[in-house]
């Protein structure tokens, strides 16, 4: 008797926990999944091309830890498609990522070696250089709403 009542409740502990496990299991990869897309217009970062020169943008970000990359392509965004996920394409000048429903949530950019962008923001400008001998990609801050004006090499 003693037995059995406590394979009863070892059963149900473990049911429980099973339950449970899959509960937090399941909000866990909801919540991987949707972090970094959305489905409204100007909901994430945005990115328009103002310049006349066409710049690559990604519509993921592979890291947590850093803001940079240096290299043709980011590892998580391998394919050259402007209607997919986990990809990256190239804006022309006088276009806005808001135009395109898979870059509502525009990640990243990427500036070419040896070039130099230039952002506006309200009444200042800024401008970020690529010194190196690398495409350098870089992270767009959340729901930044960065204006490119002009793009040299």
């Amino acid at each position: 008797m003693l037995k059995k009542t406590l394979l009863k409740k070892w059963s149900a502990r473990i049911a429980a926990a099973a339950i449970l496990g899959g509960l937090l299991v399941g909000t866990s990869l909801a919540t991987s999944a949707s972090a970094g897309t959305c489905t409204t217009r100007g909901c994430g970062g945005v990115f328009t091309n103002a310049s006349g020169k066409g710049i690559f943008v990604s519509n993921n970000w592979c890291w947590s830890t850093t803001s940079l990359y240096y290299g043709n392509v980011l590892p998580c965004s391998p394919t050259w498609n402007d209607s997919a996920y986990n990809s990256y394409f190239l804006l022309l000048g006088g276009h806005s990522t808001t135009e395109f429903y898979y870059y509502y949530d525009t990640d990243a950019y990427r500036i070419d070696p040896h070039c130099t962008v230039s952002f506006e923001a309200g009444s200042s400008f800024t401008s970020i250089t690529n010194s190196s001998s690398s495409p350098m990609w870089r992270k767009i801050t959340n729901i930044a709403n960065m204006k490119m004006v002009k793009y040299t090499c």
